[in-house]
């Protein structure tokens, strides 16, 4: 059997989302014309020595987190293949890339909304800026997701066609700042397939002279330093933001729509403050 059978056999078995499935084909793109019998651990060795970018193989491909990532689908896959006897014998990408350090967390500079000039009139920019979701999330709102016929207006957030949300948190409910009550009719919806709002991160990095790597969710960042000096509880901008949460007792019950807009609120409009 091919590497490539073995995907499509795994996927008719266990259905996943389609960002999930793409990242799967990334993984398994390289030797998917390989049989799985064949592949042994010096393959593995070499699979990472051809895409691990470091100090010795600067033109790589996949950085650290990337290669680690694409190690743990093929583990799994291997593992499931196992599981349901389209392989026989051991799993080659057990302890594979042990070396391969990540870390948890990346830290951005909390920069002031006067730094973002080039965007002060964007309506992508600022429903991030004043409610700490994600790009994604935002590029493919549809019309109906922006609720106006309500008491509170607020963004619904849920699986569509156009985005697959990331976690299940995510899906959630989150009023609209007043200051963006103007502006998010100007929203476009991005039917663009791998990725709603690639082009608009890129040209916002661009314009505003972010670094590689530090574009629209760096706002997110922000957004959470800006809600903890306003005395928003961190659980509460979970909600709104759709992070997940630490212990099984935070996730007991949820916040009203009320008390999440009472919490958005105390964020100040910018334009008053400059």
């Amino acid at each position: 059997m091919l590497v490539s059978e073995l995907l499509t056999e795994c996927y008719s078995l266990n259905p996943v989302k389609a960002p999930t499935l793409v990242n799967w084909w990334k993984a398994v793109k390289p030797i998917k014309d390989c049989e799985i019998e064949a592949i042994t651990k010096r393959d593995v060795q070499m699979y990472i020595v051809k895409h691990w970018r470091n100090k010795q193989n600067p033109m790589n491909p996949w950085g650290d987190r990337t290669m680690k990532q694409r190690i743990q689908t093929l583990r799994a896959l291997w593992n499931m293949g196992i599981e349901w006897e389209f392989i026989e014998g051991y799993n080659p990408w057990i302890k594979a890339g042990s070396k391969i350090k990540t870390t948890r967390t990346k830290t951005y500079p909390d920069r002031p909304f006067s730094f973002y000039k080039p965007f002060h009139h964007d309506p992508q920019f600022l429903c991030i800026w004043y409610h700490g979701c994600r790009l994604g999330e935002i590029a493919g709102l549809e019309k109906q997701e922006i609720v106006f016929n309500h008491k509170i207006p607020h963004f619904k957030f849920i699986d569509t066609e156009l985005r697959d949300m990331k976690n299940a948190p995510s899906v959630r409910d989150v009023p609209i700042h007043p200051s963006c009550y103007n502006i998010v009719d100007q929203l476009k919806t991005s039917r663009a397939k791998v990725g709603p709002g690639r082009g608009w991160s890129k040209r916002f990095r661009r314009d505003c002279g972010l670094p590689y790597g530090e574009a629209a969710h760096s706002l997110r960042h922000s957004f959470h330093t800006r809600c903890r000096s306003a005395g928003i509880e961190d659980s509460m901008m979970d909600a709104i933001t759709g992070h997940g949460k630490d212990s099984i007792g935070s996730n007991y019950g949820n916040f009203k729509l009320e008390d999440k807009y009472i919490a958005i609120s105390k964020l100040p409009d910018e334009f008053e403050l400059m």
